[in-house]
């Protein structure tokens, strides 16, 4: 029997601020679970976590994932998905805001909660205009690397670009490297900068940082 293993966690917020939030049923879900199902045709058996992001179990649902998958081989993904911006408060300082379902979550701070042990986690910032200056989250974070857009993104069309992104970290062998796993996740972003997905990037904005 083949072992499963857990590839990738999706904390997916609201793609909506009040007072939609009630009547707007987008999700990523759905997408995803088709993934799952593509990637197993091809003899990887991946599993793809899908929870809702919450302000009062975001560190807790991280560290719960890593120590689920710390005796893994190979990486592993964090996507963070929903209604985003990126605010100036009063001090003058940028930070990045997602809209979970219990109220904003600042990223900028709550990120450092959990910033020893996401050494072999690249996190995706599935999010409109949160994906600049990505050096200094990728910093905060200890993250391997950081994926995020700097424009106002559709979710469909994110959505497709990271279902890409991680059929391209699986053709590198992301998900079942013993040892090395950063080699695997440069070449999967190297590729999502090329051809064909270079204009869909460009379209949303896309920025990396690894």
């Amino acid at each position: 029997m083949t072992k499963l293993q857990y590839g990738a966690l999706i904390l997916e917020g609201s793609w909506a601020e009040e007072p939609d939030y009630l009547t707007d049923s987008r999700s990523t879900a759905t997408l995803y679970t088709a993934l799952e199902d593509l990637l197993s045709l091809g003899g990887t058996h991946i599993r793809l976590i899908h929870r809702p992001l919450l302000k009062h179990r975001f560190v807790q649902d991280i560290r719960d994932f890593v120590r689920l998958t710390e005796k893994q081989s190979g990486g592993t993904v964090i996507i963070l998905s929903g209604h985003g911006a990126r605010i100036r408060t009063k001090k003058g300082r940028r930070r990045r805001v997602l809209q979970a379902l219990d109220g904003k979550l600042n990223l900028s701070v709550e990120i450092k909660q959990v910033n020893d042990v996401l050494r072999k986690t690249v996190l995706i910032l599935d999010s409109c205009e949160v994906g600049e200056s990505l050096h200094l989250f990728q910093g905060a974070a200890n993250a391997l690397a950081v994926i995020g857009f700097t424009q106002s993104v559709d979710w469909v069309d994110s959505t497709v670009f990271i279902l890409a992104f991680l059929n391209k970290l699986d053709d590198a062998g992301y998900f079942s490297a013993r040892k090395r796993v950063a080699p695997a996740a440069k070449k999967a972003i190297g590729e999502m900068w090329k051809k064909p997905y270079a204009a869909l990037g460009e379209h949303l904005g896309a920025e990396k940082a690894l």
